[in-house]
């Protein structure tokens, strides 16, 4: 598969949410699809049901045909339409970290956008002296006036003392694993500390009760604190910026 390169022959770097504009894209082409599909449907029928020569049970079999293809037609139209919802909910949600996340670059970290992997994209990696870091952004939409807490107690995550009904936990852990597993064995870089998953709410304030947990979740902006604030140093400058351009050119 070939890969866009700069003109001096650098890899280019993949944006926030790239990933998500792509998949916006085929479901907007799928939506104009089923539109376009609709449309003629209706216009076929429209011609049979107002056509002067017509017998009238085929006037009626043309108005049945026309219920039964707008029916039909809708369903897949309706799908799209929610899929895109999500899809853009998504898109600015790890854009918006993104926009965060450029805080930790001048703090001496490299950023990466949309990695791909074998197991899904992973939204950002963030490599800094205090470690690597597979960030997933997730987006939970709530009532527009109304209070709502999200926590997350090193095992759960929970909004108003319930568990999300999708666990973020075990794609995060996957994706962190499959990252280190990346840069160590197929890019040969030696780092000898697990790779931290991450999971950022945008738009939530998180009451993370477990910030040693395996999986870290939390907000954007806490995150970002808490990077820059970290004491822990287990890559120098030097490997920082190698191992951000080896992942870049892989």
């Amino acid at each position: 598969m070939s890969r866009k390169v700069w003109a001096i022959g650098k890899p280019t770097m993949r944006n926030a949410g790239e990933g998500l504009e792509e998949q916006s894209k085929r479901t907007f082409i799928a939506f104009a699809g089923w539109s376009l599909a609709v449309f003629c449907a209706v216009s076929f029928a429209s011609g049979l049901l107002i056509a002067p020569i017509l017998q009238d049970y085929r006037t009626w079999a043309a108005a049945a045909c026309l219920v039964f293809a707008i029916f039909a037609l809708s369903v897949p139209m309706i799908a799209a339409d929610r899929k895109m919802d999500r899809v853009l909910a998504g898109l600015k949600g790890e854009r918006n970290v993104g926009e965060v996340l450029k805080g930790l670059e001048r703090q001496g970290a490299y950023v990466l956008h949309d990695l791909r992997g074998p197991i899904g994209n992973i939204d950002h990696v963030v490599i800094h002296p205090s470690g690597i870091y597979a960030v997933e952004t997730k987006h939970k939409s709530r009532l527009a006036g109304r209070w709502a807490t999200m926590s997350f107690d090193g095992h759960h995550v929970s909004v108003n003392g319930k568990p999300l009904q999708h666990d973020p936990l075990p794609q995060a852990t996957r994706q962190a694993a499959w990252l280190r597993t990346h840069l160590t064995e197929t890019l040969g870089l030696t780092f000898r500390h697990p790779v931290r998953a991450v999971v950022l709410f945008p738009g939530w304030r998180v009451e993370t009760k477990a910030w040693d947990a395996p999986v870290l979740v939390t907000s954007p902006k806490a995150f970002l604190s808490a990077v820059v604030k970290s004491r822990r140093r287990l890559l120098s400058d030097k490997q920082v910026a190698f191992f951000a351009d080896r992942l870049l050119r892989a």
